[in-house]
């Protein structure tokens, strides 16, 4: 199954495209200029069968959500809420970036847990 994957960054937003463990495509934009017409062109451009967002800003997640989710394609919002696998001993865990659940879900796949994870 591929996948568009983007990951909001507070500079930089990375997108690819992989299907499974084979990444297809890739870029990067800056996250000032991350808008809805380049995200629709990108998705265009790459028809996948689903996309997945982790943003660690909110105002550019709520900007970029609408055309992500009227892309006709599964979802996915990587999120404490929504990640699977992992366990939480944390006060807050909605405080938890979404950049260090992904890390903690690629640890997972790639080397297994526990890990510890440097960055």
């Amino acid at each position: 199954m591929s996948l568009f994957c983007l990951d909001v960054g507070n500079t930089h937003a990375h997108w690819g495209v992989v299907d499974g463990r084979t990444l297809l495509a890739h870029g990067e934009l800056a996250t000032a200029s991350l808008e809805t017409s380049a995200l629709t062109a990108l998705l265009a451009a790459h028809p996948t069968q689903g996309v997945a967002l982790a943003s660690v800003v909110p105002k550019v997640t709520a900007a970029i959500s609408p055309a992500l989710l009227s892309s006709g394609r599964p979802f996915f919002h990587l999120r404490h809420d929504t990640v699977k696998g992992l366990g939480f001993d944390y006060p807050k865990p909605a405080e938890v970036g979404q950049d260090r659940l992904a890390d903690c879900v690629g640890a997972q796949l790639v080397a297994g847990a526990p890990a510890v994870i440097v960055g």
